[in-house]
């Protein structure tokens, strides 16, 4: 019985460890799909505006500059969370490593 609960202890541990990193990989990820978007933004914005419809390429220009300055506070954020979630994790770790080993007085 002991075994299939310290079975089940170190799976909801790990779970816990690997969503906090995918965390990370979805933050970052939101990040380049917006930096994306600023870019095609902007690049179609001046195609449309230069080709077809000056106010429709005039939208897509400003979007993609909204995306810009989304992008730039989100890298902030991106990088604060990274930092805050390793140290978290390495934190935790070396807490439950400091439960199962122990310094022997001399």
């Amino acid at each position: 019985m002991w075994l299939s609960l310290v079975i089940s202890a170190i799976a909801v541990m790990l779970s816990l460890y690997v969503v906090l990193r995918s965390l990370v990989v979805v933050l970052w990820t939101v990040f380049v799909s917006i930096v994306a978007c600023a870019t095609y933004g902007v690049t179609s914005g001046i195609f449309f505006a230069t080709l077809e419809n000056a106010f429709a390429g005039l939208a897509v220009i400003s979007a993609g500059v909204v995306c810009t300055g989304l992008a730039i506070f989100l890298f902030f954020g991106c990088k604060v969370a990274t930092k805050g979630i390793i140290w978290l994790t390495q934190s935790v770790s070396v807490g439950i490593k400091k439960c199962f080993i122990k310094k022997e007085s001399l």
